[in-house]
């Protein structure tokens, strides 16, 4: 059986090393400081255009009528006119919390009797505003903790049986870093394992 001389176990080993390298220590620069998060380009822009709608204005308008009040007023003392002493002048007038009201009568002869009559009216109006808010949803990243694995394996061909044990272990940026043991006829193998997720876009 072939073995592998001192150089290929060199380059291995090297080559082992720069993988090591491309995964973790050269990790793009933070660009988020505390209390700062990312979000999507299209949830930023539906955010935006909520926040930037104006708010819907409903104004409704009611007229309240009450009751009709009447009121006996003694007839006011007449005044002769200036003008002409033959028409007399009576002036009223009426004021309350609802109203506030007065006239004057001009006749020729006597003002028997004086009542007052009016309908309260209330106009109430209601204004109703809808403002858009947005409303921010959140979903849960998963955070992914450091895992170590234990497995074996058995198998073999029509030639030769082999089994072994595998020790991995995962990081949390889903890296794996593994050592595999490997027993085949007389023969023992040692390997080194280094894997990482491949993401796909969705």
């Amino acid at each position: 059986m072939k073995q592998l001389n001192k150089v290929s176990i060199v380059l291995i080993i090297l080559l082992g090393l720069f993988i090591l390298y491309l995964l973790e220590c050269k990790r793009a620069p933070e660009c988020l400081k505390d209390g700062e998060m990312i979000i999507a380009e299209s949830v930023w822009d539906e955010i935006k255009a909520l926040a930037d709608k104006p708010p819907e204005i409903q104004i409704d308008t009611f007229i309240i009528k009450g009751e009709t009040v009447y009121i006996d007023h003694p007839v006011p003392i007449p005044v002769p006119d200036p003008a002409d002493t033959t028409i007399l002048v009576y002036s009223d007038t009426l004021n309350n919390d609802s109203i506030n009201a007065w006239i004057d009568f001009r006749l020729r002869g006597e003002l028997i009797s004086l009542r007052w009559g009016y309908t309260p009216l209330t106009t109430e109006i209601i204004q109703e505003t809808t403002i858009y808010v947005p409303q921010i949803v959140n979903n849960e990243v998963p955070v992914y903790k450091r895992e170590i694995f234990l497995s074996g394996a058995v198998g073999g061909n029509v030639h030769s049986f082999t089994y072994g044990a595998d020790v991995d272990y995962v990081n949390k940026k889903r890296n794996i870093y593994g050592f595999q043991y490997r027993r085949i006829q007389d023969d023992n193998f040692y390997m080194i394992k280094v894997g990482a997720k491949i993401q796909f876009r969705q």
